[in-house]
């Protein structure tokens, strides 16, 4: 006896099964923060939280001062940590953006808003689980 097994539903089968294994597959991402050959192992400590890198930007230090100071205040860190993650200060990023304003009240060349972003990563993984945004508006007089 024949087989009735037309070869366009055999086609559309096979395309089918391809797109699917494409599909599981490319949406897959494994981009880790920290080279396999070289890890750098910091411990999770509030006092470890603000330590920078030596050649770290000023405006990193300013934001690693002002969440310093907030912390003197109420200490908040340890649970930050704990549900958030750790900075990885090495690996932020940071953006300036002038604004357009009138300074017609001021004398000033305009204002610069910077906007840092720092990658969280929860016990000491190679991933990144979210980041901390800082916005530092700086005047210029």
């Amino acid at each position: 006896m024949k087989s009735k097994f037309p070869l366009r539903q055999a086609v559309l089968i096979a395309f089918v099964f391809v797109a699917t294994l494409l599909f599981t597959n490319s949406c897959k991402k494994t981009d880790t923060l920290v080279s396999n050959t070289k890890k750098e192992t910091v411990k999770e400590t509030p006092e470890n939280f603000f330590k920078l890198p030596d050649n770290a930007a000023p405006v990193l230090k300013r934001v690693a001062k002002e969440l310093e100071r907030q912390n003197m205040n109420k200490e908040f860190i340890t649970a930050f940590i704990a549900k958030e993650g750790f900075p990885v200060w090495s690996k932020a990023r940071i953006e300036k953006h002038k604004q357009k304003v009138s300074t017609e009240s001021f004398d000033a060349e305009g204002l610069e808003d910077t906007v840092v972003y720092i990658p969280l990563v929860v016990s000491a993984e190679e991933y990144v689980t979210g980041f901390l945004k800082a916005l530092l508006m700086i005047q210029w007089i």
